[in-house]
């Protein structure tokens, strides 16, 4: 199993979203696996979402471990918390790849999840060291090869553990459905320097009178406050942490 269900008895939840529920049935079975499982099966269409419930058992789904959500994809995984999901798997396509209506060659994930802000997105969504899986057809089988290198690539470019990439398929030819998965970092630099600097500056920048200034999201971004924060910490430790990397500005 690509997600781990079990855990010890004290652990926190395994807290996973489905982009691109559909009928629901991947995330009723997610949030079946373990009484700790909590899963967010998000779907932009709410007549899909009412057929699940007719026709799709989703009315007997644990409805303390399975939250839905109708919602467009891009904007849900936009507005994620950093650091709120331990997988996130989109298996998004929608009505027009079933009923044969979609023109294109790209059939699933959407254009709109293929790009690197995206990635980004998603990648700042997950835990260090959370899952990501993603669901890639096209109608033919040169196009889904292409359309796997092309997110693989970006996976890599934004940050994902490149060793982490591994993609399944079933073998059947024509090969057009892939599955690809990669990991984030355990823990990356950027957001432990981004860490270490919002700490400081909320143990010390009251005392030092200093103001902060709050990006869109409303991270702390730190100038020369950071460095007078990190000063007085160096006086009170004696000097024993590093300044490798710290004084470049946290975005």
């Amino acid at each position: 199993m690509f997600i781990e269900p079990t855990r010890g008895a004290d652990s926190d939840p395994l807290v996973i979203a489905v982009v691109g529920a559909g009928a629901c049935v991947l995330p009723s079975w997610l949030a079946s696996l373990s009484p700790r499982c909590r899963v967010a099966a998000v779907e932009c269409s709410s007549e899909v979402i009412e057929a699940a419930r007719r026709c799709f058992g989703l009315n007997d789904a644990p409805a303390a471990q399975l939250q839905v959500l109708i919602e467009e994809g891009v904007s849900f995984v936009n507005q994620c918390a950093r650091g709120s999901y331990d997988a996130m798997l989109v298996t998004a396509g929608g009505l027009p790849v079933l009923d044969g209506a979609c023109s294109g060659e790209q059939l699933a994930p959407p254009a709109s999840m293929t790009g690197k802000d995206f990635a980004a997105a998603v990648l700042r969504a997950l835990r260090p060291g959370g899952l990501y899986a993603v669901n890639i057809l096209c109608r033919t089988e040169e196009g889904s090869a292409e359309l796997l290198e092309q997110i693989r690539d970006r996976l890599v470019d934004t940050g994902f553990d490149p060793g982490s990439v591994h993609v399944a398929t079933s073998g059947a030819r024509p090969q057009r459905n892939f599955l690809l998965f990669a990991t984030a970092p355990a823990a990356s630099a950027a957001v432990a320097k981004e860490l270490c600097a919002t700490e400081l500056l909320a143990r010390y920048g009251e005392v030092l009178g200093s103001p902060a200034e709050k990006t869109d999201d409303g991270r702390t971004l730190l100038v020369s406050v950071r460095w007078q924060c990190f000063e007085q910490w160096k006086r009170e430790n004696h000097g024993s942490f590093t300044t490798s990397g710290l004084n470049e500005s946290v975005h």
